[in-house]
């Protein structure tokens, strides 16, 4: 062995060393945080919900109101009965008016995108099914080799599929505005 590798290293390549160190933990740890990511469910693979106030229906036994809660109409296996289908049609109309530029929906029914960030309806403790069916397999493997949490580092972002793109830009007579709200949850996942 030469005497050159027996030689105990300099106070400048100790203190290089040390840093090297630090540096290799620093930039371990700014990998250890997952980065954020954003789940868009493919057309039709976002479920609404409205919420009803004396609203034009087709038939008697349609549902007009929903006393201020929010009512799930996309995809629930009831609303596509043969006698509620017409109530569902009702209740997803979508007007467009070419003089203002702008959408509508149906007189006295609001409707949304059900579970935005974390697939879960207001007053539920569990993902929605229609959620649970796309992405089960997905977020169980991402928890499992990279530690992703729903809710905490990867998000569902579900839109109003009746839209055109462009009416996704802003919101107006209660409809649109996704991009704004995407925008928002990106910048506030990206912060955490």
């Amino acid at each position: 062995v030469s005497a050159k590798f027996q030689e105990v290293p300099n106070n400048n390549a100790m203190v290089l060393w040390h840093r090297c160190l630090q540096f290799s933990f620093l930039w371990a740890e700014s990998f250890a945080a997952n980065h954020p990511l954003i789940i868009v469910p493919g057309l039709t693979g976002s479920g609404l919900e409205v919420k009803e106030h004396d609203a034009p229906m087709p038939h008697s036994f349609c549902k007009t109101g929903t006393k201020g809660k929010w009512m799930k109409v996309w995809v629930s296996p009831v609303q596509v009965l043969p006698e509620e289908i017409d109530c569902l049609l009702s209740r997803l109309t979508l007007t467009y008016d070419p003089a203002s530029d702008t959408y509508a929906n149906l007189q006295n029914v609001e409707l949304r995108a059900l579970g935005w960030s974390n697939g879960t309806a207001e007053d539920e403790s569990r993902m929605d099914i229609l959620y649970e069916y796309q992405f089960r397999s997905m977020l169980k493997k991402l928890a499992e080799t990279q530690g992703y949490k729903l809710g905490q580092d990867v998000f569902i972002a579900p839109y109003d599929w009746r839209l055109a793109g462009d009416a996704h830009s802003k919101r107006q007579n209660g409809v649109g505005g996704y991009y704004p709200q995407l925008q928002l949850l990106i910048e506030e996942a990206v912060k955490a």
